[in-house]
């Protein structure tokens, strides 16, 4: 804001100037604008002129503005209130589980880490889904096992409300409107879910306990996605007491936490053991950064091809009031022979 308050007064500024230079003797004022008023045409070209170059250069500044916000608002909607993730990367880029008691030991600490308002264990795995009532298959499905006690976050059902996840049984599943749409699965549908865990492949059949919005909870990374009780998948990996991922959500709230992501890094690599060597990712203020470098680049051509705009709108208006001294040479003629200096001249056409 002070950047465009600064702006703001500088072009105030400038047409005071011109204004008072050019007005210092009524005479040619009274030339310039009795001109003004009587060329109605040729103003109109001059102002609209100006106008295009300006919109121009105006509006790439808006889009730049536009993307970021559109942007940024993407990043909020599939990461909601997580602002880190911690987990255990593998060579090849997976994520290997680690004993859940690193998590309960930066709980015991929470009070000790101001920047950190929540955190909670999951399990983030990929995999495939068959719905076997209408036998459609999707196979890129992410699966997340949750302890609603302890997760962040809220889901939207299809009425609107907001719902924490609880009243699971072991079998049950929640998934988001887009699995749903994909494989056409209503409530009540039973799943066939293929894991793609640490030490192999694994099967479990799971019933549809409720369809969620793509909204908050459910909108997660943004893609088709399947919740269970963190139990329920522990189990059946075979790694009881394991997760393979820890989120934390920061002070500030969704669209502000991010701000101190450095911060919550800072206080959250002084409870982490060391071994394993655990990963703390800033995803939802790099996921914003890497978008808003991208946004510039594009501004940039923007703002470019505005400049080029910008000069044949000088050239254009040049040559405008360039035609217009040609047909006011009598004019300007007689002006001169009545004593006016050609200062007098300049300023009636400024």
């Amino acid at each position: 804001m002070d950047g465009s308050l600064t702006l703001l007064a500088l072009v105030i500024g400038v047409c005071l100037v011109v204004l008072v230079w050019a007005g210092r003797k009524r005479f040619p004022l009274r030339i310039g604008v009795g001109n003004f008023f009587r060329r109605k045409t040729q103003v109109a070209i001059v102002v609209a002129g100006l106008l295009i170059g300006t919109a121009i250069i105006t509006s790439s500044f808006v889009i730049q503005s536009t993307f970021d916000s559109t942007i940024q608002s993407a990043v909020f909607r599939i990461l909601d209130v997580v602002d880190e993730t911690i987990f255990n990367p593998s060579l090849s880029g997976s994520r290997l589980p680690f004993s859940v008691e690193v998590y309960d030991d930066l709980q015991a600490n929470l009070s000790l880490m101001p920047n950190v308002k929540g955190l909670a264990p999951r399990y983030h795995l990929f995999g495939a889904a068959v719905d076997q009532t209408t036998q459609l298959f999707d196979p890129t499905v992410q699966i997340v096992g949750f302890d609603f006690t302890q997760d962040l976050g809220t889901f939207v059902r299809a009425d609107g409300t907001a719902w924490d996840g609880s009243g699971l049984a072991p079998k049950d599943a929640i998934i988001n409107e887009r699995l749903a749409r994909g494989v056409e699965a209503k409530v009540g549908d039973p799943l066939f879910v293929n894991l793609a865990g640490p030490s192999g492949p694994v099967n479990l059949i799971v019933n549809v306990h409720t369809i969620v919005k793509d909204e908050a909870k459910g909108a997660w990374n943004d893609g088709r996605d399947i919740f269970l009780r963190l139990d329920e998948l522990q189990s059946a990996l075979g790694g009881p007491g394991t997760i393979n991922v820890i989120i934390v959500a920061n002070q500030g709230g969704v669209k502000e936490g991010y701000l101190h992501s450095d911060q919550v890094v800072s206080e959250l690599s002084q409870f982490l053991p060391a071994s394993p060597k655990l990963t703390i990712s800033k995803v939802k203020a790099d996921l914003i950064d890497s978008a808003s470098q991208d946004v510039d680049r594009l501004s940039q051509v923007f703002v470019l091809l505005s400049f080029f705009t910008i000069v044949a709108g000088v050239l254009l208006i040049v040559n405008i009031f360039v035609m217009l001294a040609e047909e006011r040479k009598g004019e300007m003629g007689v002006a001169r022979a009545l004593g006016m200096r050609r200062t007098n001249l300049v300023q009636s056409f400024v």
